[in-house]
């Protein structure tokens, strides 16, 4: 299998730095590719990133969650239900219908990206996800990622090139033929994009 780089090249045509691509480099580059990869990471089903997920174990039912998504939580052995943040307080409250017990556990995510568990005083399981780092002429898989789900992020990635070159045939070159021919590629790009992520919907493995 080709680096990611060459895979996008393989969509867009060109050379990163020449050409239409000259205000391209390989930063910018990566960068499109991990934003591609954190996107399709939300977009996808939880029952097909759960047999991807990396499981943390937290005493203190507390655990930071920063540049990750949380597939799922269990506690005790028993599945936690997410709720809202508002919900919180309800759910140490034993006179509320949300409140939190052994057998029916739950989980919330604060704004600092810490995923609470209710009730406290057991050891929990947050299975997450973590957004990827990514060098796109040294890495050619994601790791902890479905495998069929990779073209996607590909696609994701030549669109944002595209679009770059669009704004700069726009802005800089003030080319509106080119930047026409250019939309109507992406166009295209997209509804590929769009076509590969409806085959994850609702998705099982």
């Amino acid at each position: 299998m080709s680096f990611f780089e060459d895979q996008i090249l393989d969509i867009i045509g060109g050379t990163i730095g020449s050409n239409h691509l000259s205000n391209i480099d390989d930063a910018a580059l990566n960068d499109y590719l991990m934003f591609s990869a954190r996107t399709v990471i939300d977009l996808l089903d939880d029952t097909l990133l759960n047999k991807h997920t990396a499981t943390a174990a937290t005493s203190s039912s507390v655990y930071l969650a920063a540049n990750k998504r949380v597939v799922s939580v269990t506690l005790g052995g028993y599945g936690c239900r997410e709720i809202p943040f508002g919900l919180s307080g309800q759910a140490a409250d034993s006179n509320s219908i949300h409140f939190a017990t052994a057998k029916s556990p739950v989980y919330f995510i604060n704004k600092a990206n810490q995923v609470s568990v209710k009730p406290t005083g057991t050891e929990a399981d947050v299975n997450y996800i973590a957004y990827p780092t990514l060098d796109a002429d040294g890495n050619i898989a994601i790791p902890n990622f479905p495998d069929s789900a990779e073209y996607a992020v590909v696609l994701g990635a030549a669109i944002k090139v595209l679009q770059n070159v669009l704004s700069n045939y726009i802005h800089v070159d003030e080319d509106s033929e080119l930047a026409g021919t250019m939309q109507v590629e992406i166009n295209g790009l997209q509804a590929m994009y769009q076509h590969e992520m409806m085959k994850f919907q609702g998705a099982k493995s």
